[in-house]
């Protein structure tokens, strides 16, 4: 009686480690995949069209101004 108990109870942590095992996993895949998201996503915004940004002075009035000093 005693040896069917023991070998019921391994069973049962076998069958829970295994579980705790798998869930484990799939939480880090979960987590690598948010991760690899995100990533990307801000590798597609760093390399995204340059905002154009208008120039503060033109040449003509660089010249000018070039010229009082």
């Amino acid at each position: 009686m005693r040896g069917v108990t023991l070998v019921a109870a391994l069973a049962l942590i076998a069958v829970v480690a295994g579980l705790a095992y798998q869930r484990g996993a799939s939480d880090c895949r979960a987590r690598y995949q948010a991760r690899a998201t995100l990533a990307r996503t801000l590798e597609e915004k760093a390399h995204a069209d340059p905002v154009a940004v208008p120039r503060c002075l033109g040449p003509q009035r660089l010249r000018r101004l070039n010229h009082l000093r």
